[in-house]
């Protein structure tokens, strides 16, 4: 556990710094697809991400519009 959260910050700092240098905006979710699965980050707030790991074949659709859905939730806690 400690060792994905330790990773998804590494890769959540490296995607909002190239995103603010290319002046892309805030960044609102990073999709990592590979050959047997797929590795989801979305912002949930200020203070917090959503993640999550998934098979290859996995809805993407149908997990994004359920990962907003619940970091919006966190998100609403949080603050």
């Amino acid at each position: 556990k400690n060792f994905v959260a330790a990773m998804n910050a590494a890769i959540l700092n490296i995607a909002n710094r190239a995103t603010s240098e290319l002046k892309k905006g805030t960044l609102q979710e990073l999709i990592i697809r590979t050959d047997k699965g797929i590795i989801t980050l979305v912002n949930s707030g200020r203070d917090a991400i959503l993640s999550t790991i998934s098979k290859a074949d996995a809805n993407l659709g149908l997990l994004l519009f359920e990962m907003k859905k619940s970091a919006k939730k966190v998100a609403d806690v949080l603050s």
